[in-house]
């Protein structure tokens, strides 16, 4: 499958995305009947997620070395059949009950630009592409423990892979504060490391910094975040979280690297549109 620029396939999901979010408003006060999109269903549920978020994945940047503070956006629509949203693409559900859902779908895995990070200049640009991506959400406690993981897969021989499983502890506090913790990981074969971490002799960067070709994959990152949802109301809530990003000793490896433990921040609003 062809590889598109970042900018250009983003865009295209921020159209569709916004296509999506007129047709769930529009359709809103609508009956199910009324309601139904053909191949999906009918809406349940719509709600969006933006604000700054400081991370190492950047809607408008890629893949990053250094984690950076911007603007970030999520959508997320679910009917009685498939879903569609910014992070998880658009595709069919396998179990969608209140407490274990999972699903497969059609998404992006994003590229890097050497303009995008310091660590990246000289080392050349990588385009990103649309992949294969499943993923499961369990919560044994509902809103209280959740487990997660997912793993994505773009086509071909050379097929980059990469995964993330993780665990969520949510904590009343007091009205209308929540608290939560969550810990994560996160994976890459070796042609993932190889695309966003590696460095050859012919790559000016290598030259400078050595040489890293990874033969295999591994863990790449640990991130540990705590923080508070305070409600608004019932639909709207106020997410606040800070926490840490630490690369794996393996990664380090990689001439790209700078820091071993960097700082996150999310500063968001989450608001449901339709929920059923």
């Amino acid at each position: 499958m062809k590889d598109w620029p970042c900018d250009l396939v983003l865009k295209r999901r921020m159209a569709v995305g916004l296509c999506f979010t007129l047709t769930a408003m529009s359709l809103g006060a609508q009956s199910n009947h009324e309601l139904g999109i053909e191949g999906l269903g009918a809406v349940k549920h719509f709600e969006i997620t933006y604000g700054l978020n400081q991370s190492n994945l950047s809607l408008l940047r890629g893949v990053v070395i250094d984690t950076k503070l911007e603007p970030t956006l999520d959508l997320k629509l679910e009917t009685e059949q498939g879903f569609f949203s910014l992070q998880n693409g658009l595709g069919w559900w396998l179990n969608h009950e209140p407490a274990l859902k999972s699903g497969v779908s059609i998404n992006y895995m994003l590229g890097r630009h050497q303009d995008a990070d310091r660590h990246y200049q000289g080392a050349g640009d990588r385009s990103g592409s649309f992949d294969f991506f499943a993923f499961a959400e369990w919560q044994p406690v509902v809103d209280a423990v959740t487990l997660y993981a997912n793993v994505a897969s773009t086509p071909g021989l050379d097929a980059k892979a990469f995964a993330q499983a993780g665990l969520t502890l949510g904590l009343p506090l007091f009205n209308p504060w929540n608290a939560f913790v969550d810990l994560n990981e996160t994976w890459g074969n070796s042609s993932y490391w190889q695309n966003f971490y590696g460095g050859t002799a012919q790559s000016p960067t290598a030259s400078m910094k050595g040489v890293f070709n990874p033969t295999q994959g591994g863990v790449l990152y640990q991130s540990k975040t705590v923080g508070g949802v305070y409600s608004l109301d019932k639909s709207i809530d106020l997410i606040l979280g800070v926490g840490t990003l630490e690369a794996s000793a393996n990664l380090m490896q990689s001439p790209l690297l700078g820091s071993r433990v960097q700082h996150t921040v999310m500063l968001m609003v989450n608001q449901k549109l339709i929920s059923h």
